[in-house]
């Protein structure tokens, strides 16, 4: 039985009225094409509370401001008076060491943790509980946006720091050499803005992804980080582990203008064989490159778009044929590939292929720009229960192997090549093998090959046509 879409989800509507209307309503922040604009997360600055009031215990009193916006708790390690002896909360002139009350710390709406100092170490786990509201949102914010607060862990030991709660911005902050943030499950309207998640570049600690979301969260924002030498096993043996993922369940998700790259796994993956399957997700103006496997992976996802990414440098290794971006690659037929998926205006380049399908329902490759290609332009390695597969005004140019490629998987159907431009390949322009050709319909594509033969692989007969 197919899973079908919550009554919520309208996306394929949605992304028909963002691709071809035009709209007169004004927003602060205007997302990339086919992503709506998250609710929470982007646009929201300590500043809110310049004139607002926080019980301390003794009833309300303004925020107090040192210098950097206001706050509720003041951490700074490397003063010499600070203390978390008879400490809850902190001042610039006896800060507080560290967040944390033991394993944990629990913050009320409205706080406002202002971080300096570092750097601060760890190992093993650490949770912070957060209980914002709409009203009152939860910061937890290195003082200064341009100098990022460290936190990192022992030589050869990990730290995982786990968010639990509700409406938090978490920013200005820099996990090092074994640390790593998880978005805890059941978690809702949490950001996680301008912050650099990485290893040292030949370190191989990771536990888990630089940025992990677990199950049944929502109204996640994922916004202007880096994230980098995430890295498992060995350089040797290496194993997977990925810039930023996501757990079942989970929906309303957006993943906007981040740098992701060399990490020993993908940059973007969702989700191995998710049940529930996450929904509702959005990928739109990262640049993602040089991973070990991909840049985005769908694997069992729902109602997902990217949109307006940049994806380059994915070479062929031991686990990955090198594909910038990968559609369905735990197959369709048990039911556990992506439904409604949008990749919309992508800038795809010097990798293996560009995009492989291996398996797809309702899915729409529109407008993307991919080149400077070792194999294959799009490949449709593509499961036998996939259906309604669009390809439709790409422009593919520089592949060392064929435009578009049907490999060797039969029985899909309904597979649309619509109005792209491909130029200058190496072999075929498009080359669908015999036992496929009842499912595709070809029409309206521009083929060029600098002034030589274009070459069309129908059914195994082979077209040339003389380029003008």
């Amino acid at each position: 039985m197919l899973r079908s879409p919550p009554p919520a989800v309208k996306l394929c509507i949605f992304g028909l009225v963002v691709l071809f209307a035009l709209t007169t309503v004004a927003q602060a922040y205007t997302p990339p094409i086919g992503i709506p604009e998250p609710s929470f997360g982007i646009e929201e600055t300590v500043g809110m509370y310049d004139d607002a009031t926080y019980d301390f215990g003794a009833g309300p009193v303004a925020y107090p401001d040192a210098g950097n916006g206001p706050y509720t708790h003041y951490i700074d390690n490397t003063h010499p008076s600070a203390t978390n002896s008879s400490n809850p909360y902190g001042t610039p002139s006896t800060p507080r060491l560290d967040i944390y009350d033991g394993l944990s710390k629990t913050l009320p709406a409205g706080s406002v943790v202002e971080i300096h100092g570092g750097p601060y170490e760890y190992s093993g786990w650490k949770k912070v509980i957060v209980q914002g509201t709409a009203a009152k949102p939860i910061f937890i914010r290195g003082f200064d946006p341009d100098s990022k607060i460290r936190t990192q862990s022992p030589s050869g030991q990990i730290h995982d720091l786990r968010i639990e709660g509700s409406y938090l911005i978490f920013e200005n902050q820099e996990y090092y050499n074994g640390p790593y943030i998880r978005i805890w499950e059941y978690s809702d309207h949490i950001a996680i803005r301008n912050c650099e998640v990485h290893n040292p570049t030949d370190v191989w600690k990771s536990s888990g992804a630089g940025i992990s979301t677990q199950n049944y969260c929502n109204d996640i924002v994922i916004y202007d980080n880096n994230i980098h030498h995430i890295q498992r096993g060995s350089a040797e043996n290496p194993i997977d582990a990925h810039g930023v993922s996501i757990g079942s369940g989970t929906y309303n998700y957006w993943l906007l203008e981040n740098e992701i790259h060399e990490n020993s796994g993908d940059a973007f993956q969702a989700s191995h064989l998710a049940n529930p399957a996450p929904y509702q997700i959005y990928v739109g103006w990262n640049v993602f490159h040089d991973d070990r496997e991909n840049g985005v992976d769908l694997k069992t996802i729902d109602d997902v778009v990217i949109s307006e990414n940049v994806i380059y440098g994915y070479a062929s290794s031991g686990t990955s044929s090198g594909d910038a971006v990968v559609i369905g690659s735990n197959g369709y037929s048990t039911q556990y590939g992506p439904l409604r998926s949008w990749f919309l205006f992508n800038e795809i380049y010097s990798s293996q292929t560009g995009i492989r399908v291996e398996g797809a329902e309702d899915c729409w490759i529109i407008g993307n720009t991919i080149y400077d290609l070792v194999g294959d332009g799009i490949v449709l390695d593509i499961d036998p229960d996939s259906d309604n597969v669009n390809i439709i005004a790409n422009t593919i140019v520089d592949a060392g192997g064929d435009g578009i490629h049907h490999h060797w998987q039969n029985g899909a159907t309904n597979i649309s090549i619509l109005s792209n431009i491909i130029s200058d390949v190496v072999d075929a322009h498009i080359e669908v093998g015999p036992s496929m050709i009842s499912a595709f319909t070809i029409e309206y594509n521009l083929f060029y090959q600098n002034g030589s033969d274009v070459f069309v692989d129908w059914g195994n007969t082979d077209y040339y046509t003389q380029s003008a």
